[in-house]
């Protein structure tokens, strides 16, 4: 029986892959597959995964795709076609260490989780796999859990579930490993064809889960590559696909049913994730601020949920500067567009 299935996305890695590669070869648990998804990579990935699939034929299962479906398509091809009793999740330009896998699964065979979830460090970009000397110095984890998930031991209540959608549990998707019969159970699926579909499907698949567990302990390290999606400057997409992720996840939710049940976490997602940090990513990466679709991303928020100021999320982990910026942010976006493009020295296009 296999375990854990890893999915890997890959797309114009060619520089790291393989040093994706050889950290997942020396899992230290040894019922895993790892399904790369050659998501139509136009450089020399494909060549790169066919030869180690060659030397690791009872390890490395490779899926090719015809067209580029972005790594929400390519994960979907990869989950269909996993074996394992649990699926993880990696970036095929970062890497792990060796006994993250381990590690996630025996805390989600101990514990009967549904998921479990582990740390994660910031590598830079020149980072080398084979360099643990290094890579192993970076003790500090991003992003340490809030004590009310830590605090989790049992089957979750809907306030507990409502906690672990709306507090931060990783970096990404890359940071769990996940039931698979929940994941087939559930029919979430990543978004295709658009950025930031780990954000939609991470938010998507908790209310499904009953028990979770965490490994307080970094497993896994995600490079600071500069040509990512995150970092790119001036794409139209860094707005218009997290326009589209979040409006969509609102309509998913409520289609399930679950925006009442968990209504306070998912007007926290979108006061926060959308409400706010689409506009300081886009200030980030671009030197012509859209104001139009930033007031409309605002004017969105004011209708969705009206009372977000009064949200307990909000009020509970946001400092009282913080929540002034945020009502400036929110309610009146154009003069905080003035505000911090004149700051920044950037043009804005109205």
């Amino acid at each position: 029986m296999i375990a854990v299935s890893v999915v890997i996305p890959v797309y114009k890695v060619e520089k790291y892959l393989q040093q994706c590669i050889d950290s997942l070869l020396a899992q230290t648990l040894p019922s895993c597959e790892f399904i790369f998804v050659n998501d139509a990579s136009p450089d020399r990935c494909p060549e790169i995964l066919r030869q180690n699939e060659a030397m690791h034929p009872d390890r490395i299962v490779v899926i090719d795709s015809k067209e580029n479906l972005r790594q929400g398509g390519a994960r979907n091809l990869g989950i269909r076609a996993a074996k394992g009793e649990y699926i993880g999740f990696v970036d095929s330009d970062d890497f792990t260490t060796p006994d993250m896998l381990r590690d996630l699964y025996e805390k989600a065979v101990e514990t009967g989780a549904d998921a479990t979830y582990i740390q994660y460090a910031v590598a830079e970009e020149d980072t080398d796999y084979a360099d643990r000397a290094r890579w192993e110095k970076l003790t500090r984890p991003v992003i340490r859990w809030d004590p009310k998930l830590m605090a989790i031991r049992n089957e979750m209540t809907d306030a507990q579930i409502q906690d672990l959608i709306a507090l931060e549990t990783g970096g990404g998707v890359y940071c769990g490993l996940y039931r698979k019969s929940v994941l087939m159970d559930s029919g979430v699926t990543f978004p295709e064809h658009i950025r930031y579909e780990d954000n939609y499907w991470d938010s998507m698949i908790k209310p499904y889960f009953r028990r979770v567990a965490f490994v307080e302990k970094i497993g896994y390290y995600y490079r600071k590559n500069m040509q990512s999606t995150m970092h790119r400057k001036n794409q139209s997409y860094q707005i218009d696909d997290r326009i589209t992720r979040e409006q969509k996840l609102l309509h998913d939710v409520r289609e399930r049913g679950f925006l009442e049940r968990f209504h306070d976490a998912w007007e926290w997602i979108y006061t926060f994730r959308y409400g706010v940090n689409t506009l300081m990513l886009h200030l980030k990466t671009t030197d012509v601020v859209d104001a139009r679709k930033i007031i409309g991303i605002e004017k969105d928020l004011r209708t969705q949920f009206p009372g977000w100021a009064r949200n307990p999320y909000f009020r509970e982990y946001k400092d009282f500067c913080t929540r002034m910026r945020y009502r400036l942010i929110i309610q009146h976006p154009a003069a905080a567009i003035r505000l911090f493009a004149r700051r920044r020295g950037l043009k804005v296009r109205w």
